[in-house]
């Protein structure tokens, strides 16, 4: 006698679990001025940057930003920071930019594919979420199917 086995799976759902990436770069304008009485001051103002997933992803794969260097990283995460070097001239304002860019890894965890997380609309199907300053990126492989039979 010969058996055939059939089963029947359904989806419960799908599990959101692991590591992405947040990235952030920031431009640092540096004013260094000496004022009629001799007097060294120093302004600075900061700008973000805002990243795509593509240069957040090259930031991630190459560990360099652009052309300003290669970063220093650790286990978990990169960063690169430019050092001004002050140019104090009597009454010339010397503007100097530099840039800082760091990424990490992020935990994400979710009850399903279209929860939101990080308090924000973000869904772990979208596969990007856009932060006040910087972003996180991740994969689909993050989203783990549940079968039940």
């Amino acid at each position: 006698m010969k058996y055939s086995y059939f089963g029947i799976f359904s989806i419960l759902h799908d599990k959101v679990s692991a590591d992405g990436w947040q990235c952030s770069k920031k431009k640092y304008t540096y004013e260094f001025t000496e004022t009629v009485f001799m007097e060294r001051v120093t302004h600075l103002t900061e700008e973000v940057i805002y990243l795509t997933k593509t240069k957040c992803e090259f930031m991630i794969e190459r560990k360099i930003c652009g052309e300003s260097g290669i970063m220093k990283c650790d286990e978990s995460s990169c960063h690169y920071e430019e050092k001004p070097i002050p140019q104090f001239n009597w009454m010339v304002i010397n503007k100097i930019k530099t840039y800082r860019f760091h990424f990490f890894s992020r935990t994400i965890l979710a009850e399903e594919k279209n929860s939101n997380f990080f308090g924000t609309p973000c869904r772990a199907r979208d596969l990007i979420c856009s932060l006040t300053d910087p972003i996180v990126i991740w994969s689909d492989s993050i989203i783990h199917v549940h079968l039940q039979v």
